[in-house]
């Protein structure tokens, strides 16, 4: 019995650190991709430190927002830094 339960603890726990590891899915994929075509001047689908300080606060760090470390703002991470600064923003955009 004790065994079982260690193996079903130990898969779970596997399952969790997978969930850790994949990218996200953007909750408002439309609108996060139309933000990112926007910003994304070479069109790679990332943001660079370059571009992301071309449109971002001055004093706003890219790494702030950069969750996986990448180096880049990938389009998840562009949704969950639209989502702090004006979460009615993705709900609402501007046209």
């Amino acid at each position: 019995m004790s065994r079982l339960l260690l193996l079903a603890a130990l898969g779970m726990t596997l399952l969790a650190l997978a969930q850790l590891w994949r990218t996200p899915q953007p909750r408002y994929p439309t609108q996060t991709a139309a933000l990112m075509d926007a910003m994304d001047e070479d069109g790679d689908g990332q943001l660079s430190e370059t571009e992301f300080s071309r449109r971002a606060p001055a004093a706003t760090p890219m790494t702030l927002y950069d969750l996986n470390h990448s180096g880049q703002i990938e389009l998840h991470e562009l949704e969950a830094m639209v989502l702090a600064v004006d979460p009615v923003w993705l709900a609402d955009p501007p046209r």
